[in-house]
């Protein structure tokens, strides 16, 4: 992502439809006006980022959906969740992070 100057090949996504019975969003919360078409985003980010970097992402992830499917930005719900490096595996059961300073 531009925003956090991650490498092209660092994408790792997984999409879920959910039924109305299966997923509420509630439609003014914190003074929004969502449709019917809300959506929760989880993104999983290394816990060594800065508030700047959180907030950047944030707003890219909205201007994205917009600009590409005319998503209000009232519609994005986004949880970045905080992992320290050395918890994530890109497989193997390696942690290739793990114990060298954050590359991006």
């Amino acid at each position: 992502m531009v925003a956090l100057d991650i490498p092209a090949g660092d994408r790792f996504i997984v999409l879920s439809e959910h039924g109305d019975d299966e997923l509420f969003i509630d439609p003014t919360f914190m003074e929004m006006g969502r449709s019917a078409g809300a959506m929760i985003i989880t993104v999983l980010i290394g816990a060594h980022r800065p508030a700047s970097d959180k907030l950047a992402v944030m707003t890219e992830i909205c201007r994205q959906l917009k600009g590409a499917a005319g998503i209000s930005p009232d519609d994005v719900f986004i949880a970045l969740v905080p992992v320290p490096n050395e918890n994530f595996s890109f497989g193997r059961g390696i942690a290739q992070l793990a114990d060298k300073p954050p590359r991006w």
